[in-house]
């Protein structure tokens, strides 16, 4: 499967990299909103975990910005990971449309659950 890490946190970018390689994923690390949407430009993702409160534009913006670059050709499951409370009914939440959620520090075994629910989903 092919994941889009989005964090400016390189530790977070380096750890989650490192266990979904030894789970046999493709991986690519964006340390930026724009090095993630460069990255969009250029590979089908099946999943992208984005952190929500990056520095150059914040995860529901980019969210939307992944969805209308993908549109109807291709679909991504897009998981949001904070370390905040994430509350799916304020309305920047719906419109962003996250797939999901995983509070950090990310617990691995939820990782694995948003996983294999997108290989399910996968295009």
């Amino acid at each position: 499967m092919l994941v889009l890490i989005v964090d400016d946190c390189l530790d977070t970018c380096d750890v989650l990299r490192t266990y979904l390689q030894l789970d046999m994923h493709e991986v690519h690390c964006a340390l930026t909103s724009h090095a993630a949407l460069q990255f969009v430009a250029e590979h089908k993702y099946q999943v992208i975990l984005m952190d929500l409160w990056m520095p150059d534009m914040d995860g529901y913006a980019l969210a939307k910005a992944v969805r209308r670059l993908y549109s109807h050709q291709h679909e991504a499951r897009i998981i949001a990971l904070s370390g905040a409370p994430y509350d799916p009914s304020q309305p920047c939440a719906k419109a962003a449309a996250f797939d999901g959620f995983l509070s950090k520090p990310v617990e691995m075994g939820g990782l694995v659950r948003s996983l294999a629910v997108a290989s399910g989903a996968a295009h």
